[in-house]
């Protein structure tokens, strides 16, 4: 966990450098104001400076505004004048000499901006004059820990750095981290503080949608009408948001400075949707550090896929500019590519799951009632009628799904026979018995249970469906659940 990881190493250092580097308006920000938070409760003492923005390779801006910070805070007298032309490390070193002995540790952040598509020249002096300043102030009694965060092409400053013939500022197991955006939770803590009355379901499914980019949530949000804010209403804005929504401009005007190799790989992703054997690390490492991919494993074998389905539809709506247009991706009508969209169905399924469970359930044992005390005979032995068609026996119909299971390898030693009957069957079931009890409930319940079988079709046909359908398996559970404990 990133979190743990950064402030044990600000807890155990002298001092240091780490570098978070995360596409623009991704959280990076937040978490780093929670970072702080951490450290103060726990125990940790330290003077935060910053955040500082800094863009181009000046450091005197940043130079005089930590300068200005530590006078404020009685840290250096305002009678020392600051040296002119100090560089940061120079600058630390200078104020090691004025800055009398303390047990806290000086924490500056530091905003490197949105570096992706300019010369690495203009970070990398920031970055060298950070890791330098590790070593030099050893013996002096002061230490900082500087805290680098923004977006870099990881790779050119790589060649950059080789270009000059350094060293490298930082080791990817060490002392750096590629910011992905916020988790699950937060994204529920997002959509609740937007909209209070959400179902948790809101937070999980935008969650998927924009695989945890905060401003891309909240930009969806944005595109949201309040008469429309349902599934279908955050669908159609996620679309018109990847369309022209601020930070998807500024998204693929940043992958536009992709190589050519990174966009042939993107174009046959889309069309493959698991890339097995495609590229190599260097690539799927540029790839994900530009929020475009990510990684999936079936059965120990690692494929490609692309990050999200707003990156998709980012990548689809806007290919020409991206130059993806010149690819295969151009002769197929994406709007017949199914959407990978889990969240809404995979809930709906867990509560059909749920709902047609207790219902076999409660049929068998009244089923065993109504025959009681004869014990021999069989508890399914019933002909239903089904929606006009010829009288089923409910005990043969079983008896050869079962038996066709078996034939076929599929276990059956742990499945009752109630699990074989069909959706119409279980409901001609229920009918029967609620005859039988006088009770109403139970009737509208096995009528709503056989309207719920095209809403149980289109999920097993993962179709996404509206939020109008699963509110009626949200209340037919409910119903269920009362009328059982109503028997």
């Amino acid at each position: 966990m990133l979190m743990e990881r950064l402030i044990n190493s600000i807890r155990s250092n002298s001092g240091g450098t780490f570098y978070i580097n995360g596409l623009p308006r991704t959280g990076k920000t937040r978490f780093l104001t929670q970072m702080r938070e951490q450290l103060k409760s726990g125990g940790v003492s330290s003077f935060e400076l910053g955040p500082y923005h800094v863009r181009g390779t000046d450091s005197g801006p940043l130079i005089g505004s930590i300068y200005s910070d530590l006078v404020e805070a009685a840290y250096l007298d305002r009678s020392v004048s600051l040296p002119e032309e100090l560089d940061f490390t120079a600058f630390w070193e200078w104020a090691a000499t004025k800055i009398a002995s303390t047990k806290q540790i000086f924490l500056v952040t530091v905003d490197v901006g949105d570096s992706g598509n300019l010369r690495p020249s203009n970070i990398a002096s920031h970055f060298s004059n950070a890791r330098k300043l590790e070593t030099c102030l050893f013996g002096t009694g002061l230490r900082v820990y500087t805290v680098f965060e923004g977006f870099w092409n990881p790779f050119l400053l790589d060649a950059y750095y080789k270009e000059l013939g350094i060293s490298f500022p930082y080791t990817p197991a060490y002392n750096y981290a590629e910011w992905q955006g916020i988790d699950e939770k937060q994204t529920a803590q997002l959509v609740s503080h937007m909209y209070p009355n959400a179902r948790p379901i809101i937070g999980r499914l935008l969650h998927e949608i924009a695989d945890g980019n905060p401003a891309i949530i909240m930009g969806i949000l944005g595109e949201v009408q309040e008469e429309n804010f349902n599934y279908e209403g955050i669908i159609d804005a996620t679309r018109e948001y990847a369309r022209c929504g601020s930070l998807s401009l500024e998204l693929v005007d940043i992958w536009m400075s992709l190589p050519p190799k990174a966009k042939e790989t993107l174009a046959t992703i889309i069309l493959r949707r698991r890339a097995l054997g495609l590229v190599s690390s260097d690539m799927k490492r540029l790839l994900s550090c530009f929020g475009l991919t990510k990684l999936v494993y079936i059965q120990n074998q690692e494929y490609l896929c692309l990050r999200s389905w707003f990156v998709e539809l980012l990548l689809v709506i806007h290919r020409e500019r991206l130059g993806l247009s010149e690819h295969i991706l151009e002769r197929i009508d994406m709007t017949e590519i199914m959407p990978e969209l889990t969240t809404i169905n995979t809930e709906a399924y867990q509560l059909i799951h749920d709902i047609e469970t207790q219902v076999r359930n409660f049929v068998v044992q009244q089923r065993y009632r109504l025959i009681y005390p004869s014990l021999e005979d069989d508890i399914l032995d019933v002909d239903i009628k089904i929606r006009g068609t010829k009288s089923e026996n409910v005990a043969r119909e079983t008896a050869k799904w079962k038996s066709r299971s078996e034939r076929k390898g599929v276990m059956v030693n742990v499945n009752p026979r109630i699990s074989y009957s069909s959706t119409g069957q279980l409901c001609g079931l229920l009918e029967s018995i609620a005859f039988e009890l006088h009770s109403n409930e139970w009737l509208e319940i096995a009528s709503n249970l056989d309207e719920m079988k095209d809403i149980r079709d289109a999920v097993m046909h993962n179709q996404i469906i509206n939020d109008i359908h699963l509110e009626r398996l949200y209340e037919l559970q409910a119903h269920v659940y009362r009328a059982l404990n109503q028997v």
